[in-house]
């Protein structure tokens, strides 16, 4: 993702990351991977399960997963 993301960002659009994973471990990750974007935090894993990465291989974990949502959703 960082190798795309200023390519991504000039075309007027933006990055948003979804973790399931508690404040604190985001946090961690967030920091140690230096992320330059926003993290949505659903621990609740409703806005996962709406976009339907979750679960898929049985395993209770949502999976890596990229969308493109443009400005009418």
């Amino acid at each position: 993702m960082r190798k795309y993301y200023e390519t991504i960002v000039g075309l007027e659009t933006e990055v948003v990351a979804i973790s399931a994973d508690s404040p604190e471990h985001a946090m961690r990750v967030v920091e140690t991977l230096g992320f330059e974007y926003p993290v949505l935090l659903d621990t609740e894993v409703t806005v996962i399960k709406q976009f339907g990465v979750y679960d898929l291989h049985g395993d209770g974990l949502a999976a890596p997963s990229f969308f493109i949502v443009d400005k009418s959703g």
